[in-house]
C-alpha cells in the first residue's frame, strides 16, 4: 500500500501556507507555490527549520502550469537527528516552514509544520518508509 504524499502549498498573494497530510521523517514532501506573480523560480526559497536550525531548503522550483513546484526530502540526516533515539513512533514534532523572497530578504509566509517520527531501522529486512 502506498500512502499519498504530503503537500505543502503556499499562496504567495494571500501569504498563506496550507498542509495537506502529515509529513513524516524519511518521506518526500511536495511543495507548491501558487500565485507567484513576478517572482521567478530562482527568486523563492522554502526553508524548514527546527529549534532555530535550518534543516531543509527548496531552491530549485520548476514551473508546473501556473505554479512552481519542488520537493523536500525528510530522509535527510538533520531531520532524522531531530528525533532522538527511543522516541515512540507516534511522536510529532513541530518544525517551521517559511517561504522567502530571496533577493529582498522578505518572508512571504510561514507556518508550523508537524512532522511525525518514522522509526524504521534501515537494517531491517526490506524496510519500507511510511510512503
Amino acid at each position: 500500500m502506498t500512502n499519498a504524499r504530503t503537500t505543502i502549498t503556499c499562496d504567495l498573494t494571500a501569504k498563506t501556507i496550507t498542509i495537506d497530510g502529515l509529513a513524516a521523517m524519511r518521506e518526500t514532501v511536495d511543495v507548491v507555490l501558487q500565485n507567484h506573480g513576478a517572482y521567478t523560480s530562482t527568486d523563492l526559497k522554502a526553508i524548514v527549520s527546527f529549534e532555530r536550525a535550518e534543516l531543509l531548503r527548496c531552491e530549485a522550483f520548476a514551473v508546473a502550469g501556473s505554479d512552481l513546484q519542488d520537493e523536500l526530502d525528510f530522509d535527510a540526516a538533520a531531520v532524522i537527528a531531530s528525533f532522538p533515539e527511543g522516541r515512540q513512533g507516534a511522536v510529532v514534532l513541530k518544525f517551521g516552514i517559511k517561504v522567502w523572497a530571496w533577493a529582498s530578504s522578505t518572508v512571504i509566509a510561514s507556518a508550523v509544520l508537524p512532522v511525525m517520527n518514522n522509526p524504521y531501522n534501515p537494517s531491517m529486512e526490506a524496510p519500507v518508509p511510511v510512503s
